[in-house]
């Protein structure tokens, strides 16, 4: 099985000026986990993903406590509204993941899941011709079943 028979088709993009507010906003009104970012030409250039929203976490040095990061700021969990309101004018294109792991429409399913799974990611941007035209998600794996 190919990854175009179990991709999920529609994909929305965002160029790497865009904010770090209107990402959010675009995930939640068409909800999905992650926007590549493309360059003038539609090319993909990054990713962004709902986990750079949610902040990596990182045990605090010779403490039980947990600190987590928000796009550079530290911050404990009453902190989160000021670091949101702090970072959401700044750009994608400082911020988006790169490289990007992607895979091709006509790649074998077991070769984007060996990606996934080696990359420890949950989404694909499917590209042709360095251009997306779609995403592979887990979810999307749940297809095979039917």
């Amino acid at each position: 099985m190919v990854v175009s028979e179990i991709m999920s088709r529609s994909v929305e993009t965002v160029s790497p000026s865009a904010t770090l507010k209107d990402v959010a906003r675009v995930m939640l009104e068409r909800s999905v986990g992650c926007l590549p970012v493309v360059d003038k030409d539609g090319a993909v250039i990054g990713i962004i993903s709902e986990s750079d929203f949610v902040g990596r976490m990182s045990a605090v040095q010779f403490s039980r406590e947990t600190s987590h990061s928000l796009f550079g700021i530290w911050t404990k969990t009453p902190g989160i509204e000021k670091a949101c309101a702090e970072t959401a004018g700044f750009k994608v294109g400082d911020f988006m993941q790169t490289p990007v792991i992607t895979v091709g429409p006509n790649d074998t399913v077991d070769e984007a899941v060996d990606r996934m799974l080696k990359n420890r990611i949950r989404r694909l941007p499917v590209v042709k011709g360095g251009k997306p035209v779609g995403i592979l998600c887990r979810k999307d794996l749940l297809k095979i079943f039917l």
